[in-house]
């Protein structure tokens, strides 16, 4: 692991290995510098009410070691997701509390990553014959729920889908289910949730859009 990099609102916190570059993510943005030497300082500061910072944190331990510190941290859970095609090369979108997303959702006991990506993606946008691929990349955001502060890890699926009927589930807020081209997906998650925003630069290096 060279780096990874937790998202709490429009912020960030990029964590790196003090022998690795900055996180091309972090590269254009305005942010501080930080060591490991107090990572309890340091979210204090960062969660605190009114913060607009963005910190990349140089680490001396590894960062298996600082992912673990998070894990004990905060309140963990998982969730699943998808960015799913079709045949026409277009992508799958959900608008839902007056922003852009992707369909996902957290993992029940039980079940398997893969399966609940699956099967968050059918409840949320109502597609069918969906096709599971490779993985795309895992992110990592923090929120707070009647007072208690949550790590969310994300896991994203590359999914293709023939079918075309879409029905938005709106008991969990969403508005609008549709197919998008992938450059309108991008152009739509870069004033999205931070964490999308992030995934939609994943999705631009890898695809070259």
């Amino acid at each position: 692991m060279d780096n990874f990099t937790v998202f709490y609102r429009s912020n960030f916190i990029t964590f790196v290995n003090s022998e690795q570059k900055i996180s091309d993510f972090a590269r254009d943005k305005n942010y501080f510098f930080r060591t490991d030497d107090n990572l309890s300082e340091i979210f204090s500061e960062f969660l605190s009410d009114g913060a607009a910072i963005s910190l990349v944190v140089v680490c001396k331990r590894p960062l298996t070691k600082v992912l673990r510190y998070l894990l004990d941290t905060f309140e963990f859970r998982k969730a699943a997701g998808g960015v799913v095609c079709n045949p026409d090369d277009e992508r799958l979108m959900i608008f839902r509390f007056g922003k852009w997303d992707l369909p996902k959702g957290h993992v029940e006991k039980g079940e398997t990553i893969r399966y609940a990506a699956v099967r968050e993606v059918q409840e949320e946008t109502g597609l069918g014959k969906l096709e599971i691929g490779n993985p795309i990349a895992k992110t990592y955001h923090i929120y707070n729920m009647d007072g208690r502060w949550i790590l969310k890890q994300t896991a994203w699926y590359d999914m293709f889908s023939a079918a075309a009927a879409l029905t938005p589930q709106t008991e969990e807020g969403i508005e609008k289910a549709v197919w998008v081209s992938k450059e309108q997906m991008c152009k739509n998650l870069a004033t999205s949730y931070s964490s999308l925003s992030y995934l939609g630069e994943v999705l631009k290096k890898r695809d070259t859009i």
